[in-house]
């Protein structure tokens, strides 16, 4: 039949920018919840969110100002 080799699932669409980063970083600072910050990015896995956020990726970003940030979720 086929081979014994496991297929792996495409990498997903969303790729975050420097910019990006700094949106969640301002977000995580005004106090966002980090389910809220990966709902605005269109259901992205909170896994990448906790990498922003300990600094594992964009380390150097500094965070968006306040006016650059979406409105706070309820």
């Amino acid at each position: 039949m086929g081979s014994s080799k496991r297929r792996r699932a495409q990498p997903g669409g969303i790729r975050f920018s420097a910019d990006d980063a700094a949106i969640v970083k301002g977000m995580l600072e005004r106090g966002d919840r980090q389910s809220a910050i990966a709902a605005y990015f269109g259901g992205i896995n909170q896994g990448r969110v906790a990498e922003i956020s300990t600094g594992q990726k964009f380390k150097e970003v500094p965070p968006a100002l306040p006016d650059r940030l979406p409105p706070k979720a309820s």
